[in-house]
């Protein structure tokens, strides 16, 4: 890069240091909400402000009341968490572009300083770009920082979706002007624009709020009703009788009687009043008919946002919301593959561009799951199959199991074990240990003063064995052959082949023990 063009970019990058779309009270752009266009919601003015954004109008009542509904109605609040959750809940790891070394370090930096910066938080940020799900985009603005020549984010902020606007195309976000109406651009490498795809066309229309806000006002109603008509028909009515002959005094007593009769369990009346409660026939069923139609609108959304009603409605058993979970599976892949493109193309790629240039190839930011199953599948197969010659590279099963190398500064736990193959290596062991009356291990087991007394299997008996072997045809030969040799020889050499191989078998346990204790 040449001096001039350096200097450009030293310049241009000060941008990115300072926050751009921030918020001003009284202003286009304040972060409190006006609750008064909830309250005044009607089917008339939602199916204006509605046909203002099939027009390409996008009105900001729209992503105030789409923001509304989600602190109103606990059941799409919750459903739009549970799609939410399934995607921050997932563990994080950075794919090399290559085998390289270069690669391999770049991968590494990016780990660092945007997978582990807890100040940043990138967990955070996810659950604040999902926000597209009900409002067809999300806005997350960086707030980068040098440090030591390197560029890493301080900071993901997010910001209001009634902050920006889409230009009269539709397909251009812009930031909305503090006390103007004027749209200005969004520098590049400056903010993350998740705009998932739920709908094909204008992006806007890809927010599950819109569908969602009809059934929201037709619950809205159906509770509202519902509460009316608790507080009127729920009570018994209560209906009090007085006779022609009864005084004011006692009519008045009455009254009394009748409007207290709702908190108070006893009244008293004169004997000539009657003093009835009337319970209302119809009250259960006409209540169970809103309750009917909220709970039809509870499913709707359920459908709308989860794809399937089992797994967050009661009276479904288990394999029926097992069999459905991979509807709600299928939903989550594409918003984690969404995520993962946004993220790459518009965090990964100018982190990289800003430390280490332009590459061919860059890290891969992937969410995932791991699989008990498969995990322990393959770390089985690896490990039976590495005896017989196959060789995998221990990247990859590291990345299976979502762990990275370590560093050398770094404690570890595990590695290569080597274990003495022959009884000759611990013959070897034992005869290089500096003090033959020193354990051979740490643990403080001693063993016989002087090994040297223990007799080697002479060649004589070796002899032996391989005459008796020759003269056999059979393994029934063998076994009668060892029989006789057994009874012939003489039993203290027998005993010194029991107590050496006795021994070597201590040794050697022990030994292997040590190092096993020190993984």
């Amino acid at each position: 890069m040449k001096i001039i063009d350096k200097i450009k970019d030293t310049f241009s990058r000060k941008d990115l240091l300072k926050e751009i779309a921030y918020s001003v009270p009284y202003s286009n752009r304040s972060v409190w909400g006006d609750f008064s266009l909830f309250q005044n919601l009607t089917p008339q003015s939602l199916a204006s402000m509605l046909s203002d954004i099939k027009n390409g109008y996008i009105p900001k009542e729209y992503l105030e009341i789409a923001s509304d509904i989600e602190l109103k109605d606990t059941h799409y609040r919750s459903v739009l968490n549970t799609r939410k959750l399934a995607v921050t809940s997932l563990d994080i790891k950075i794919i090399p572009a290559s085998s390289e070394e270069k690669d391999i370090e770049i991968a590494k930096a990016v780990e660092r300083d945007i997978v582990k910066n807890e100040t940043a938080g990138i967990y955070s940020l996810i659950f604040d770009m999902l926000d597209a799900i009900a409002k067809g985009f999300s806005v997350n603005e960086i707030i980068w920082k040098s440090e030591n020549g390197t560029w890493k984010p301080k900071e993901y902020k997010y910001r209001e979706a009634r902050f920006f606007r889409y230009e009269e195309t539709g397909e251009r976000l812009k930031l909305i002007d503090a006390y103007t109406q004027e749209l200005s651009e969004l520098p590049e490498n400056k903010f993350i624009i998740h705009e998932p795809k739920n709908h094909s066309g204008v992006q806007i229309m890809s927010g599950l709020a819109i569908p969602a806000l009809f059934y929201f006002l037709l619950k809205y109603y159906d509770i509202t009703s519902w509460a009316a008509f608790i507080d009127r028909f729920g009570y018994p009515l209560r209906l009090g009788k007085y006779s022609p002959k009864a005084t004011e005094e006692d009519i008045e007593t009455l009254r009394r009687a009748v409007a207290s009769i709702g908190s108070d369990f006893g009244a008293v009346i004169p004997e000539s009043a009657i003093l009835e409660i009337i319970e209302s026939k119809t009250t259960q069923s006409t209540s169970d008919t809103y309750e009917k139609l909220a709970d039809f609108v509870n499913k709707e959304i359920s459908k709308l946002i989860l794809g399937q009603t089992m797994t967050s409605e009661e009276g479904s058993s288990y394999s029926q919301a097992q069999v459905h979970n991979a509807v709600r599976e299928d939903i989550a892949k594409a918003d984690i593959r969404q995520i993962m493109e946004t993220i790459n193309s518009q965090l990964i790629v100018p982190y990289c561009k800003f430390n280490f240039g332009m590459l061919t190839e860059y890290p891969k930011f992937e969410l995932f799951k791991p699989d008990a199953d498969n995990v322990e599948l393959i770390i089985n197969a690896v490990s039976n199959l590495a005896d017989k010659g196959l060789k995998v590279k221990a990247s990859e099963i590291r990345a299976k199991l979502g762990l990275s190398e370590p560093e050398e500064e770094d404690e570890v736990v595990g590695g290569r074990i080597n274990y003495s193959n022959t009884a000759t290596d611990d013959l070897d062991y034992l005869d290089n240990e500096p003090n033959s009356n020193t354990s051979i291990n740490d643990n403080g087991i001693n063993y016989l003063d002087d090994y040297n007394d223990y007799i080697e299997i002479e060649n004589e008996i070796a002899e032996v064995l391989e005459k008796a072997f020759d003269k056999c045809e059979s393994f029934a030969d063998i076994k009668k052959a060892i029989e006789n040799l057994s009874v012939n020889w003489d039993s203290s050499k027998i005993a010194d082949i029991m107590a050496t191989a006795f021994f070597m078998a201590r040794a050697r346990g022990d030994n292997d023990f040590n190092q096993d204790t020190d993984l």
